[in-house]
C-alpha cells in the first residue's frame, strides 16, 4: 500500500485515491479522484445548463470543488517539474478544471443528442 500523504499538504509523493490529477492521458482520466469529478460534474450538468447567470454557474462549480475538497478530502494535484512529486494547484486553476470539465460536458452531450436525432 501507498504512503499516501495528508491532504493538508501542499506537496505529495504519492496523490491520493481521491485527488484529481491535472494532466492528459489514461492514467489521469482513469484516476479514482478524476473519475469522482466526471461523475460530480455529470450531476450538476443539469442545474448548470439551466443556470441563467455566470454567477449561478460558478456556484455549482463550488460546490464540485467543495464536495471534492470537504467531503472526501481531495485535492488538485499536477505533477512537479522534476517528477519527484505533486504539488497543489492554486485554487483560480481547480477552479478552471472544474469549469472546464462542466463546458465539455455540456458539449459531448449536445452533440450526442444531435447525433440521435
Amino acid at each position: 500500500e501507498l504512503p499516501y500523504e495528508s491532504s493538508l499538504s501542499k506537496f505529495a509523493f504519492y496523490p491520493n485515491p481521491q485527488d484529481v490529477l491535472l494532466g492528459r492521458g489514461r492514467a489521469s482520466r482513469e484516476w479514482s479522484g478524476n473519475v469522482y469529478l466526471t461523475q460530480l460534474v455529470e450531476h450538476c450538468v443539469p442545474r448548470y445548463t439551466q443556470a441563467k447567470s455566470r454567477f449561478e454557474k460558478t456556484i455549482i462549480a463550488m460546490e464540485i470543488k467543495n464536495r471534492l475538497e470537504k467531503d472526501c478530502n481531495g485535492r488538485f494535484l499536477r505533477r512537479m517539474e522534476d517528477k519527484t512529486g505533486w504539488e497543489v494547484v492554486e485554487e483560480g486553476i481547480s477552479k478552471e478544471k472544474i469549469n472546464q470539465a462542466l463546458r465539455d460536458t455540456v458539449s459531448r452531450m449536445k452533440k450526442a443528442t444531435s447525433h440521435r436525432k
